[in-house]
């Protein structure tokens, strides 16, 4: 009858029910009783609001004296009572039934207390007298509170100069403060969480006024320490900022773990991974800013590396510190550990060997700045062993190669081994965590703090400045060369000081200096000139050194950086057999010809690949590559894709 338009005859009826003696409706009190208070909130007028509330009360009245409510309506009812109070803007009353509804268990209650809080900041038009009432109650206070801190949507008070929402929830914000302010709140906790709904309002006289209520909180003492950054008094800020840090949680809590206000807050530190820092990690990473700033550079890198901020600290650890200054402070800080508990604190995910401690991560970084800089040994103790069999390798291949006593083929063999080591272990032996290697994100990026940056000063406001003396010791220290992947230069020099012990003509002298060419053809073509012309030069009658004659440049190298191949090339053929291309037309010497498919290799796109087709004198656009590969990108391409380069112009074939 109820799903029938029958809503009045069945309301009949549930009165009916609730008018049997109590003995005879045991099992059906509570739901009469529900069912005749949702009739009532569906029809539009507020005498049958009234009644709705009368019998939302009594649904729960009844399940507290006995009455069956094996379908939970009795809390259920508690939100539907609510939300009538919260259309009729009585928002005390529907905070305090939402606050019931909870307690009782029911989850939903928590998102409906979000909404009831949003509508007395964010959608009602209350002045601070019409919110003192909700300012004075204590378990409607902290709600709107909560909200504020939590649910905060700009950054800065600036913002609402040209964003009239911005403004307003700013406005709003002023007058929760001020109504709370009327009320005369009394408690300890409530003052320290209005001083932090003040401070991320931009509202520092009322944070200042809060902060002072609140009597010594760790809160408070912690947005006191920003309250004096803000006035320029750093001294007193860091040592505040040092006696609070020590106070804080430095790990989230658990799921469902009972928690007060200070366990409660964090700092949203990467929203697009949504990832949160518990709030003593936070003004651990505060505290290592402050100390930066005083030109305590040990004490900063500390801070920064056991507040989680490791990009922070690898600017330090790797700019500002001297290696002297870096591996003092590692040896007291960070000593090794046993083989077991090193284990524990690296591990392999998907494949790929994951650092999971600060330990193992400022340790390798050590390694990796003594390895660049001395090629000492002593860097191998400081290495993951994951490494150290690779790094010991090849000192003693280098070792091994400049050693003039033994005979100039075996140097050389063992110099180039060197350098391939170099070339294709480059990033986990030598290279830097930021710039120019940006060993941090594998090379795959290149973004984060550099020293330049930090000189403009023009990330920060009036406290995270850079002295001079930070400025000077970074900018002292650039990397030989100052590119990305310079460990890749370095490579090739050692692959030339074993080419110039080869003889001339020779497979393998051809080889080293091809492979060592190719390795900076793609990001220094004037550096791998030197290589090319000493293989033409000194190398005309190997194959390698005649096709890079015919090429005018290198051979392709392999997608894993491999020397090419030695086998013999009918180049004259390659050039001239311009077939149609098919699934089988595949260059298998990996050169780009018009007319066949190409296997794409590392840090290739469709720009690199014309400009290799015109060396062989082709007209050749990446427009015309780009038409012969519908959906093809312009960006990198991924190796080994399989790419069309259309026939040249005109049947037009490069001069032999």
């Amino acid at each position: 009858m109820w799903h029938t338009n029958g809503g009045w005859q069945a309301s009949e009826l549930w009165q009916r029910v609730l008018e049997l003696p109590a003995s005879e409706r045991h099992f059906k009190s509570t739901w009469a009783a529900f069912m005749l208070g949702e009739y009532n909130a569906s029809l539009t007028n507020k005498y049958n609001d009234d009644e709705a509330v009368k019998y939302y009360e009594q649904v729960t009245a009844l399940a507290k004296n006995g009455f069956a409510d094996s379908a939970g309506l009795a809390v259920f009812s508690l939100g539907e009572e609510a939300r009538i109070w919260l259309d009729r803007k009585n928002y005390e009353r529907a905070i305090e039934l939402y606050l019931e509804q909870f307690a009782a268990g029911d989850g939903s209650a928590l998102n409906s207390l979000r909404f009831a809080a949003a509508r007395v900041v964010v959608e009602s038009n209350s002045t601070p007298m019409e919110l003192k009432a909700l300012a004075l109650n204590p378990r409607t206070r902290p709600i709107v509170t909560a909200y504020l801190i939590s649910r905060h949507p700009y950054n800065d008070r600036s913002e609402g100069t040209n964003d009239p929402d911005a403004k307003s929830f700013f406005d709003r914000t002023d007058n929760w403060l001020a109504a709370v302010d009327a009320a005369g709140v009394p408690d300890v906790e409530s003052a320290e969480q209005l001083a932090l709904a003040a401070y991320q309002a931009g509202n520092m006289a009322a944070a200042q006024k809060w902060v002072t209520h609140a009597r010594g909180s760790a809160v408070a003492q912690w947005l006191q320490a920003k309250l004096f950054l803000r006035a320029g008094k750093i001294d007193e800020a860091a040592k505040l900022l040092a006696k609070v840090s020590r106070k804080f949680p430095r790990e989230l809590p658990g799921t469902n773990a009972p928690l007060n206000f200070v366990q409660s807050l964090f700092v949203e530190s990467d929203p697009y991974s949504q990832e949160s820092t518990a709030i003593g990690l936070q003004s651990l990473g505060e505290l290592g800013v402050l100390h930066l700033v005083r030109r305590e550079y040990a004490e900063a890198l500390d801070a920064l590396v056991r507040s989680g901020y490791w990009m922070d600290a690898a600017y330090v650890a790797e700019s500002v510190l001297t290696t002297e200054e870096l591996k003092k402070y590692v040896d007291r800080n960070w000593p090794p550990v046993s083989p077991s508990r090193q284990a524990r604190e690296t591990r392999t995910v998907d494949g790929d060997w994951v650092i999971s401690s600060p330990r193992q991560q400022i340790r390798y970084l050590l390694a990796r700045r003594i390895a660049r800089e001395t090629l000492s040994p002593e860097a191998v103790a400081y290495y993951p062993t994951n490494y150290t069999d690779t790094y010991t390798t090849f000192l003693d291949e280098l070792h091994t190669g400049r050693d003039e006593s033994l005979l100039p083929d075996l140097r050389a063999k063992n110099l180039f081994a060197a350098a391939v080591l170099a070339r294709m272990d480059g990033m986990e032996l030598f290279g830097t965590e930021l710039e120019p290697d940006w060993a941090i994100y594998g090379g795959d990026f290149e973004y984060g703090y550099n020293w330049q940056t930090r000189s403009t000063n023009s990330l920060t406001a009036t406290v995270n400045l850079a002295t001079e003396d930070e400025i000077q010791r970074a900018s002292s220290r650039p990397t030989d060369p100052d590119r990305r992947f310079h460990y890749r230069w370095q490579a090739a020099a050692l692959a030339w000081a074993a080419a110039q012990l080869m003889p001339n003509n020779t497979d393998e002298t051809a080889r080293v200096l091809c492979a060592a060419g190719a390795w900076l053809k793609d990001r220094d073509p004037a550096g791998a000139d030197k290589f090319y012309k000493a293989l033409v030069r000194r190398c005309r009658k190997t194959v390698l050194g005649r096709e890079a004659d015919t090429l005018r440049w290198f051979p392709a190298q392999s997608s894993d950086g491999e020397p090419p191949r030695l086998e013999t090339i009918d180049l004259t053929a390659e050039l001239t057999n311009t077939v149609a291309a098919d699934s089988e037309n595949v260059v298998s010497r990996e050169f780009p010809l018009p007319g066949k498919k190409y296997s794409v290799h590392e840090d290739e796109d469709v720009y690199i690949i014309a400009r290799a087709v015109q060396r062989l004198g082709c007209a050749m656009t990446a427009e015309s590559i780009l038409k012969a590969n519908p959906g093809l990108k312009r960006g990198p391409l991924p190796v080994g894709m399989i790419v069309v380069i259309p026939a040249a112009p005109g049947g037009a074939q490069p001069a032999h």
